[in-house]
């Protein structure tokens, strides 16, 4: 549910902050290994583990107050150039200057 669309809101983080606004996801896994009671705050990490050309690999996970690993997950996001998304509207990359 929920913890797997936020997982994979923040793997899409990787190649964004990257520059890659036009990458989809190939894979996203995720292990739960706490119970998450309703209304308790999560802090989310996620760190880019392997980019191989067009390929991001990155690992994640969701921590109770406490420190305790509620759930841990790993995706691979694959970028996919502007022409091959037909409908998305993407700003168009400007040289800085």
């Amino acid at each position: 549910g929920l913890l797997s669309a936020i997982f994979d809101c923040l793997h899409y983080r990787i190649p964004l902050g990257a520059g890659v606004p036009s990458a989809v996801t190939a894979r996203l896994e995720v292990d739960y290994r706490a119970p998450i009671p309703l209304g308790r705050r999560l802090r989310l990490e996620a760190r880019l583990i392997a980019r191989r050309g067009r390929v991001f690999e990155s690992a994640a996970r969701a921590l109770l107050p406490d420190g305790t690993v509620a759930a841990e997950s790993r995706a691979v996001y694959v970028e996919v150039p502007r022409e091959k998304l037909p409908g998305l509207a993407l700003p168009r990359r400007r040289a800085v200057r």
